[in-house]
């Protein structure tokens, strides 16, 4: 049949829309980067993070401890420096405590700190060199976000774009009657399951013979000779969507829209 637009209710829309593997995918990603995001950056807080990023103050200190976070970044081990510092320069003795994050470095309890604070917020405070966070400052936690967050991301609106895809080929393709002609066996396998890809060959409306391909896990719902409900658009015949894998309420909608 030449193709027609068809018209497909706003709620099969959305499940079309929302249907594709790739999608959920990417929403497990994005679910599964939150918790990893929450145990990277426990101890991070954003507003403080900025405030000591923009509006930097030096000042000096001492430092008090020492103390091994079991943390590590690059093979190095992060360790935890805590210090005692005074906003006021002149002051002798120092009257506020802070502490930061840095793989190892040559200094000693007693030593003398360099140490930046914020000026809008004075209790947040860093040795100069050293970081707020374990693991790393406010420049380290967005690029390890965006690397967390980056795939995942590009899974969902990929999934999104593949659904408007299929929505374009239900309301746009053309439908025809394809016969099964053969099977191969796809690159790609999950659960042990290998993906299959069965070639259907129709005749358009010149009366010429063509062949579209569909990539399915269930190949045993297809049987060679056997006649299926296929659509797709001329010129992306291995896009073709066969009716019976969009469920008996879509398949039904779109014969009739055909009508």
């Amino acid at each position: 049949m030449t193709a027609k637009t068809r018209s497909l209710p706003f709620s099969y829309k959305v499940f079309l829309m929302l249907s594709t593997k790739r999608f959920w995918f990417g929403l497990l990603g994005i679910g599964a980067a939150w918790l990893l995001s929450l145990v990277f950056s426990t101890d991070f807080k954003w507003d403080e993070a900025y405030a000591l990023h923009t509006q930097p103050v030096e000042t000096q200190g001492v430092l008090i401890a020492i103390d091994d976070t079991g943390a590590s970044q690059s093979d190095e081990y992060i360790y935890k420096y805590t210090f005692k510092y005074s906003p006021n320069k002149n002051e002798e003795t120092s009257s506020m405590q802070g502490f930061s994050y840095s793989p190892w470095q040559e200094i000693k309890e007693g030593d003398s700190v360099a140490v930046l604070y914020a000026q809008s917020s004075t209790g947040v405070a860093v040795i100069k060199g050293q970081s707020l966070g374990i693991f790393g400052g406010i420049k380290s936690v967005l690029v390890l976000y965006l690397t967390l967050y980056s795939i995942p991301f590009a899974l969902v609106f990929s999934g999104i774009k593949k659904g408007f895809n299929l929505i374009h080929i239900l309301q746009c393709g053309d439908l025809v009657k394809g016969v099964l002609v053969k099977t191969e066996r796809g690159n790609i396998t999950v659960n042990d399951v290998p993906q299959s890809i069965l070639f259907f060959e129709f005749s358009d409306t010149n009366g010429d013979t063509k062949t579209i391909s569909i990539k399915t896990f269930e190949p045993d719902q297809y049987s060679i000779k056997k006649k299926e409900w296929l659509v797709y658009k001329p010129g992306k015949e291995d896009q073709a969507i066969a009716l019976n894998t969009l469920g008996e309420s879509l398949s039904s909608c779109i014969l009739e829209s055909q009508s």
